[in-house]
């Protein structure tokens, strides 16, 4: 281990520490930092460990940073730390840690945007006629995370409440009861129970759902609907956008998505159609020139909430 470059460390520990105890999201993402760092940074396949300074890491995330996103850049200072974190603890390796680094503030923010209301119907009606596309419906129901489908187990759902448990999640926050609408439920329930696991979901060769059959299952949506921007991630986003614009209440909707901040839910989360906006135009403009039985109270009331849902979405819109 004397002789250990910066790049053959990242990479085992990556494989020994990373790999066997963190989830597979986690495991792909440090992994492809990784590939990102011996693609642009290739000295680093000779420089010895001993010579990696946080001055040198942090020149290599600001000579990225019109290359990558902010997320990409963050996944690379993470490997860093952590990388760096376990080598100073092997006394044969005699290394510091890296000191604090810092994300260029020129770097982009990679958005994800929601199907429009158009796109998720042809989604919705490719998916009818796919293989295992009853799964991409269940996620645009419940707006639950890739993984944490993955997990469900037959004890998590709750048949009287008619509710899913995510027992397994990437946060706290994660670990939640997540209401099924009808349909999500009538999705559940038409799955077929196996004898040899307790996994909900599962593939056509009757194994558990995994997050490449997920990936299989989407591409397929982009090659059958000609949209090429689907992913689980959207069908998350879409979700909550679709549950936005439908009234539900946000602090709700937050909660229904496992976040702990209910500005982060309508910041990153909701990106509303905009002939959604125009028809909440109208609905004001109806409801000041038709006449109503309603009790004045009552309409000023109605008013002020669509007023105010508008206002929120129109500020998520500004951050876009």
């Amino acid at each position: 281990m004397k002789n250990e470059t910066v790049l053959s460390w990242m990479k085992k520990w990556c494989e020994i520490y990373v790999k066997p105890n963190l989830a597979v999201k986690t495991y792909s993402c440090y992994n492809n930092a990784i590939k990102e760092l011996e693609h642009h940074q290739p000295e680093l396949q000779e420089m010895p460990l001993s010579e990696f300074t946080s001055l040198y890491a942090q020149n290599i995330l600001n000579s990225l940073a019109n290359t990558y996103a902010k997320s990409t850049l963050n996944d690379i200072r993470v490997v860093f730390h952590k990388s760096f974190e376990v080598a100073s603890k092997i006394p044969s390796l005699k290394i510091c840690s890296i000191g604090k680094l810092y994300i260029p503030k020129k770097a982009s923010q990679k958005k994800v945007r929601a199907f429009t209301r158009t796109e998720q119907k042809i989604v919705e009606e490719a998916a009818h006629k796919t293989l295992l596309g009853h799964i991409t419906v269940f996620f645009l129901r419940t707006g639950l995370r890739a993984e944490e489908l993955c997990n469900l187990k037959w004890s998590d759902y709750n048949a009287n409440q008619q509710i899913i448990y995510v027992r397994k999640s990437k946060t706290k926050a994660g670990i939640r009861p997540v209401p099924l609408c009808k349909e999500a439920q009538r999705i559940l329930l038409s799955q077929c129970k196996s004898h040899f696991d307790n996994s909900i979901f599962h593939c056509s060769t009757g194994s558990p759902i995994s997050m490449s059959s997920l990936e299989k299952l989407y591409l397929r949506l982009r090659r059958l609907t000609g949209i090429p921007f689907i992913t689980t991630h959207v069908y998350r986003h879409t979700f909550a956008t679709r549950s936005l614009e439908n009234g539900m209440n946000v602090k709700a909707l937050s909660q229904i998505l496992g976040h702990t901040d209910v500005a982060f839910t309508i910041k990153q989360y909701c990106s509303p159609d905009v002939n959604f906006l125009r028809e909440q135009v109208d609905k004001c403009d109806r409801m000041q020139t038709e006449p109503s039985n309603e009790p004045l109270t009552v309409l000023v009331s109605q008013q002020a909430q669509m007023i105010s849902n508008l206002q929120k979405i129109i500020e998520q819109l500004q951050h876009c």
